[in-house]
């Protein structure tokens, strides 16, 4: 059965939770956006991506259309006062759609059992070759298009900055948000604090 958002069918708390969504990738983008360098300006740390993933990863298929309408005007609007152009911005937007789509997919679909809390190694091993691995790099190919034309940037600089910043945001960030969400924060304290001691 899949989770719905634990077990929530409240339409009212799905689009409460979309512009939760929406707000976080902003915020995360503006971060990244921050951390980002001459000449590529590709971010090095790219977490907005892992707020989206985590709601699919928490949410029924048929809800999904709700979180990427709910990153598209955040994304517009941290990358038009990025200054991209319209060609880069199109061309990021289409990639992290597709990184994100392709990791939520293959985790769906190699976890038949519709929802993943990184409790088992297998959950943990299908969620660094899809999320941390084969979608960043997918990802960072369709991106680094967007720098072809900038005789300044070199291809395959770009494409590796892009996947380092994407891998490193779902490495990092993904597995505490759909850990909060399933178990709480005080069950996080007890798994993480004995490591860090």
């Amino acid at each position: 059965m899949d989770p719905d958002f634990v077990n929530t069918t409240s339409k009212d708390r799905t689009w409460f939770v979309a512009i939760l969504v929406g707000t976080f990738f902003f915020l995360g983008a503006k971060l990244g956006l921050a951390l980002s360098t001459p000449p590529d300006y590709i971010a090095t740390f790219w977490p907005p991506n892992t707020f989206v993933l985590a709601a699919l990863l928490l949410t029924a298929p048929r809800r999904w259309w709700i979180y990427f309408l709910a990153m598209t005007p955040a994304y517009f609007a941290a990358a038009f006062q990025a200054g991209f152009s319209l060609q880069r911005m199109l061309i990021f937007f289409v990639a992290n759609c597709t990184e994100i789509l392709i990791a939520a997919v293959a985790l769906r679909y190699f976890l038949k059992k519709g929802r993943i809390n990184f409790g088992q190694f297998q959950e943990m091993a299908v969620f660094l070759v899809w999320a941390v691995l084969i979608a960043p790099s997918i990802s960072a190919f369709i991106a680094s298009i967007a720098t072809l034309r900038e005789l300044e940037v070199n291809y395959w600089l770009a494409w590796r900055v892009w996947f380092l910043g994407d891998a490193l945001g779902h490495l990092t960030l993904t597995p505490v948000i759909v850990m909060w969400v399933y178990v709480g924060t005080g069950r996080i304290r007890q798994i993480l604090l004995p490591r860090f001691t």
